[in-house]
């Protein structure tokens, strides 16, 4: 499906002017940041063991991306703090926790 994905839906999605992705997800950090930049997609979803949330979501805020990340945002409190202060300095917005 990625492969799909990369090379049909989103040059598609590129062309068409009535239809926006919002949101790229996947478990490879660097492929999914990839297609984000190349397709000028705002949101990158991690798809990823719980043990490395907080590495995504800070690499992606740091390049002004939005970050949706599932439970636990982070291993402490005040790590959790420090992605929230790097969503505020790079204008992104960072959403943490999923039902379940």
């Amino acid at each position: 499906m990625e492969r799909l994905s990369r090379a049909v839906h989103l040059p598609i999605f590129a062309e068409r002017e009535d239809v926006a992705p919002v949101a790229i997800a996947g478990s490879d950090h660097h492929k999914v940041e990839t297609l984000s930049r190349r397709f000028s997609v705002p949101l990158v979803i991690d798809a990823v063991p719980n043990s490395i949330h907080e590495d995504m979501a800070a690499s992606g805020l740091e390049r002004g991306r939005h970050a949706l990340v599932g439970r636990p945002l982070a291993a402490t409190s005040e790590r959790g703090a420090r992605l929230a202060e790097a969503a505020v300095l790079t204008g992104s917005v960072l959403s943490a926790g999923l039902p379940g």
